[in-house]
């Protein structure tokens, strides 16, 4: 990983002039690295994959997910007693569904994130008057 000083040095050296093979030479690092902080499309400590990661298993747990928590709805449970995303994850277990605790979690908060109105919950900053 590229630390924040050799992103300076690279900036530094690339300002007196030195080219970019040099200062990938004189660093160590890959000359993409480089252009990749000269042109600003990097940023140190910042880590992307390069592509996202399969999630097999969250198609099968949607819909008994949503079943789950629309019957909890329509029974009108008190939030104590609402099921959490552990309690769901133990459920689907037992059913015979895979999948990790947290991937069922994740698909719980999109689920129930679903139904909401984004206006419903949208907001306009109010400015101070001058007085």
């Amino acid at each position: 990983m590229v630390e924040v000083d050799q992103v300076r040095d690279c900036k530094r050296l690339f300002a007196k002039g030195l080219g970019i093979h040099a200062i990938a030479r004189d660093l160590g690092i890959s000359r993409n690295t480089v252009k990749d902080y000269l042109n600003g499309e990097r940023t140190p400590g910042q880590y992307t994959m390069a592509q996202d990661r399969p999630q097999p298993v969250r198609p099968e747990l949607r819909p008994r997910v949503r079943d789950l928590l629309e019957s909890e709805q329509e029974r009108q449970t008190p939030r104590k007693q609402r099921l959490t995303g552990a309690r769901i994850h133990r459920l689907l277990r037992a059913e015979g569904l895979r999948g990790s605790e947290a991937s069922v979690r994740r698909v719980v908060r999109e689920t129930r994130l679903e139904p909401r109105d984004p206006l419903e919950h949208a907001f306009l900053p109010v400015k101070a008057r001058a007085s």
